[in-house]
């Protein structure tokens, strides 16, 4: 696996509808993935639940094929892409040394098993 590529062993939530957008010319479909928290030996849940908000883009929508709502819950295994965004408010950018405002980690999918 690549460095910046991350393996999230979870689930499609049942009724999760998929959100798809245009981002200039480019489609994008976004989704919301559940990775269960940690649990011991003993059954006792130990982590927080993970929610990852992924993204297909342009022609790889039509080869994924994953329709639009979930009907049902079923696991899955996800490698995505990761990157990190950073943006800037307008006025910042004036100041020598700007603040950033939102930074963000983009997670865009590779694959799905």
């Amino acid at each position: 696996m690549a460095n910046n590529q991350i393996e999230l062993k979870g689930f499609f939530v049942k009724d999760q509808a998929f959100k798809e957008e245009l981002f200039g010319e480019t489609r994008v479909q976004k989704f919301v993935f559940l990775v269960p928290g940690y649990v011991d030996s003993f059954g006792d849940k130990k982590g927080k639940d993970e929610f990852w908000e992924l993204s297909i883009m342009g022609d790889r929508i039509d080869e994924f094929k994953l329709p639009k709502t979930i009907l049902e819950s079923f696991k899955a295994k996800v490698t995505c892409y990761i990157n990190s965004k950073l943006w800037y408010q307008k006025e910042d950018i004036q100041r020598e040394k700007p603040q950033f405002s939102i930074y963000a980690v983009v997670a865009k999918i590779e694959h799905v098993k």
